[in-house]
């Protein structure tokens, strides 16, 4: 048992460049002249060297344009294919190395025939073909033998023997050497005088037992015509569908044509039954655009050690894997390593007995396989080509995250999932959490991760917003309510002053006049204690200021990386300039407002103040003199002196209130623009939603009907409004009836919207418990059922803040899900079958865009005739996202093409307590199909299905 020492973990996880085994697509050229054909334009090198020469410029040439396999097709003539296979085989890359074999260019042998049907084809051999064999087919073919020693070729002759495609296979087919070594491609260009699918062909073409055929040029721009002979739709060429390759047919010195037109093609390795298979599967092995490939990858899995498989690890093809093996082989338990490391979370199901609970079943896999191993799990990824790395320690639970070229570092589970969100299925997990609304939730809600959270997070600022407004506008209408007040009162005391100085007796209009000049001397006192406090916050605020700019601006780092460092530098003079100056003038402000010995404003300031602290001093006296020539009027001028002293008291306050005022702004108008963008963020979640919702119908081929609820899901309203009326006595039928009507309204959040301005106008009211008060209007609370008692009864209750918690209280959007049985016959997702469930879901997945999807065996989740309706879901989902599956059914690696086929068995031969990875490969390579058949449920059938019901 491996116990984890330093040296074998270094061992186990070197990261490295390892290619998966499985198919992958190549750019191809595959009618490519030599300087023999009698047509080429440019020198003929016809002595050794020269060729050599050609030879070694033109594969430079083909690694300038990207191509990665060429076909030197001459006409009736093989000399030049070992001068350019030589030439590919001692490429260097630009530092003299040689070229890696896997990375080298690919080169097939080939004829351009000209035959006796007529029409023109190619016929192709393995890149590996034995050239001292080559020679063999001009003795198959009935073709002169060229001299190789002359600058070109003979005349090219027809082969008028040659009358059909089958009789050229049976001349081939009788050599050993040639058989199921070779693939006839014939020419279907439109227009073309050698090509096929002429006029008067069809029976040639209907009865032709090749698969595939080449153009001169492009496939765009054609005809109606030839796209549906090509395609298997016109009766007359026998509904034959046939894989279509371009060519450049380059007979240029300078390579002008050379990769102009060019086809994508997939292989594991480079034979003529590759060429065949991608023939068979053109519609995901053959492009003649280049194809797309998924941008989230999974590269390798590898695993330290196991209970059952010991040491492995696994390249991923990008495309479509497959893990086939006898059940027990592991397969299984790869997918769920993989997962593992990878954080990804099985829904929990610990609430339904009658559910599987997978998340129970990985923790005690990983607990009896991995732990007592001390098993290190790393997964290797790509994002947009990005490369990272992930480890995961079994027993120490230490989770660590490479990404590109730097250390590993620790990181959190959300870390992970958050870079690589896989949607991954256990056995029978699809069918099992299909009747799970969360579940289907996700499948809405997956795609739309990142939109969703930031709606989330700006519905979390928003409530902090809404909460700060809206406690700035309570504190503005607490204030507004006290200047009112205040103001009330002092328009009494000016009212009651007033009549008391009228009553005195004994004073003369003078006098009088002395007393009402208190009152003006009062209020210009107010103005100048107000003036006073102002300017006081006005140095505040530029002390503030100038300590918050002392900070500015910042300076670029001195290790920074930089492409324009002079103007980075000139910008960063510029900048400290302006701010210099900002600082000179704060400073200049500051001086301003505190320099009282200056000749400016603020010493003119003082110096009125200190003018009329004269004049208010003189009038003190002339009103005291007052007071005691008023001497037989003491009650009076008591009443008087208090009632001026709580009117000065009232000034003051109503000063300080009023200031209070000013400087609240106006919260009202950013609590209402917080509350629009509260609904608008509904609004654009609930679109948001809505639109994914027809995009899962869509994807599910119409057999999911979604359709959105808007705002009704009302839990949390409906748990919250129980929570505030909770010893009322108002009946819980109440508050069911009234969220229900929230639910069921056109805009449930409109009519949210309208409930809750209602109850705040309740909240609003100063109202004591048992103390009749005046009601707000209510009209909506009045039509649902509430009594003027029972507003009351939420009035004395509801509190300000407990109304703004309830505010925020959110309505959910609640998809429905249903099922199709018939053209428009539906019914509730969680009443279709288990099956049918399972079969909706799987196609959402593999029409879905998105991160890879790993399913073992999803043909336990489907009815048997499901498995080969995906197989065309299968094709185009290979394109937009890696698929990582197990299976024991052949028809989901056979007739869904699977690039990358990994053969799990047993390492002995009877001995069923460790397995292994026996072999790994695509479906073109023999020792696959071989495993194919020996091991896989209908294996020998699938491939049968592959050719005659697909066209394969």
């Amino acid at each position: 048992m491996l116990r984890g020492s330093e040296r074998n973990v270094q061992r186990l996880f070197q990261e490295n460049t390892k290619v998966d085994k499985g198919a992958h697509f190549h750019k191809c050229d595959f009618q490519v002249h030599s300087p023999r054909d009698r047509q080429w334009n440019g020198t003929r090198p016809s002595d050794e060297a020269g060729r050599q020469s050609y030879a070694e410029s033109f594969i430079q040439e083909c690694r300038k344009k990207g191509l990665d396999a060429v076909a030197i097709t001459d006409h009736h003539d093989l000399v030049f294919f070992s001068y350019i296979k030589r030439a590919a085989a001692n490429e260097l890359d630009d530092q003299g190395n040689p070229i890696p074999e896997e990375k080298q260019i690919v080169v097939f042998p080939g004829m351009e025939l000209t035959l006796g049907i007529p029409c023109q084809a190619l016929v192709i051999l393995d890149a590996t073909f034995p050239t001292d064999m080559l020679s063999t087919l001009y003795t198959v073919l009935a073709v002169q033998l060229p001299d190789p020693g002359a600058d070109q070729t003979i005349d090219t002759k027809q082969l008028s023997d040659i009358r059909s495609f089958s009789q050229l296979c049976e001349m081939l087919d009788r050599h050993d050497h040639l058989k199921g070594h070779y693939i006839i491609l014939p020419n279907v260009t439109e227009s073309s005088g050698s090509s096929l699918v002429r006029k008067g062909f069809h029976a040639e073409y209907k009865n032709m037992p090749c698969l595939g055929g080449y153009v001169d040029g492009p496939v765009s721009g054609w005809g109606a015509g030839i796209k549906s002979i090509i395609e298997g739709r016109n009766r007359e060429y026998g509904f034959k569908s046939i894989g279509v390759i371009q060519t450049s047919d380059n007979r240029h010195e300078d390579f002008r044509l050379l990769g102009q037109h060019v086809s994508w093609i997939k292989w594991a390795t480079p034979t003529a039954e590759a060429l065949r298979q991608a023939c068979l599967a053109h519609q995901t092995r053959i492009f003649n655009v280049e194809p797309q490939i998924p941008a989230q990858v999974i590269q390798y899995l590898d695993i330290s050690n196991s209970k059952f498989l010991g040491h492995i690890r696994v390249e991923f093809n990008s495309q479509f894997n497959c893990l086939i093996g006898g059940r027990g082989t592991g397969k299984s338990t790869i997918l769920e390593y993989l997962r593992w490391a990878l954080c990804d979370q099985p829904p929990s199901t610990a609430s339904d007995e009658d559910l599987p609970n997978f998340q129970a079943k990985r923790a005690s896999l990983i607990e009896n396989t991995l732990i007592p191993f001390e098993a290190v799990v790393t997964v290797g990824f790509t994002v947009n080509s990005a490369s990272h790395v992930v480890r995961r320690n079994a027993r120490t639970k230490e989770l660590l995250l490479k990404i590109g070229g730097g250390t590993f570092q620790p990181c959190t589970e959300d870390d992970v999932r958050n870079l690589l969100s896989v949607q991954a299925y256990s056995q029978k997990q699809l069918s099992a959490v299909g009747v799970r609304n969360e579940e289907l939730m996700r499948f809405v809600l997956a795609p739309i991760k990142q939109q969703y959270a930031e709606l989330a997070s700006r519905v979390d600022d928003l409530k902090s917003r809404i909460r700060t407004s809206y406690g700035q506008l309570q504190r503005k209408r607490t204030i507004q309510r006290e200047i009112r007040r205040d103001e009330l009162a002092l328009e009494s005391l000016q009212t009651q002053l007033g009549v008391l100085r009228e009553s005195l007796k004994g004073l003369s209009s003078e006098d009088q006049a002395i007393l009402a000049e208190n009152v003006k001397f009062q209020n210009e006192e107010q103005s100048f204690a107000t003036w006073d406090r102002e300017l006081e916050q006005a140095r505040e605020v530029v002390r503030d200021a100038g300590g918050a700019l002392a900070r500015l601006p910042s300076r670029v780092a001195e290790d920074a990386k930089l492409t324009s460092t002079s103007l980075m530098s000139d910008a960063s003079q510029h900048i400290e300039a302006l701010f210099r100056v900002t600082k000179e003038r704060l400073r200049e402000i500051a001086v301003n407002l505190e320099d009282a010995a200056s000749q400016g404003a603020l010493h003119s300031f003082l110096e009125c103040q200190r003018e009329w602290d004269a004049k208010h001093k003189a009038h003190l006296k002339l009103f005291e003199a007052v007071k005691e020539k008023a001497a037989s009027n003491q009650a009076t001028l008591k009443q008087i002196e208090k009632a001026e002293s709580e009117s000065r008291q009232l000034n003051l306050s109503l000063a300080a209130s009023r200031q209070r005022l000013a400087s609240q702004g106006k919260p009202e108008d950013e609590y209402a623009r917080a509350k629009a963008e509260w609904g608008q963020i509904y609004h654009e979640r609930a679109d948001l939603i809505e639109t994914k919702c027809g995009e899962l119908t869509s994807l599910s081929n119409g057999y999911i009907k979604a359709t959105l609820l808007r705002g009704a899901g009302i839990d949390a309203a409906k748990e919250r409004i129980g929570a505030i009326i909770a010893g009322t006595k108002i009946r819980t039928k109440k508050i069911d009836e009234l969220c229900a009507h929230i639910a069921d309204a056109k805009d449930s959040v409109a009519e949210w919207s309208q409930i809750l301005d209602e109850m705040e106008a309740l909240a609003a009211i100063e109202a004591k418990d048992g103390e009749m008060i005046a009601l707000p209007g209510s009209p909506l609370l009045n039509c649902l059922g509430f009594t003027a008692t029972e507003l009351q009864r939420i009035a004395v209750k509801l509190s300000v803040d407990e109304w703004l918690t309830l505010s925020l209280v959110e309505l959910s959007d609640i998809p429905r899900f249903e099922y199709r049985l018939g053209e428009a016959d539906y019914i509730a997702f969680e009443d279709a079958s288990a099956g049918q469930q399972a079969t909706a879901l799987l196609r959402v997945l593999l029409n879905q865009e998105g991160p890879p999807l790993i399913i073992d065996q999803p043909e336990e989740d489907l009815d048997n005739p499901v498995v080969l309706e995906i197989v065309s879901d299968l094709w185009r989902a290979k394109q937009k996202r890696q698929l990582i599956f197990s299976s024991h059914n052949a028809n989901i690696v056979v007739n869904g093409d699977a690039d990358l086929v990994i053969c799990c068995g047993y390492r002995s031969a009877g001995d069923q307590t460790k397995g292994t990875v026996k072999c790994e490969g695509a479906i073109d390579v023999e020792e696959i199909n071989k495993e194919i058949t020996a091991v896989m449920e209908g294996g020998k059938e699938a491939f049968r299905l592959r050719k005659e019901k697909y066209g394969f």
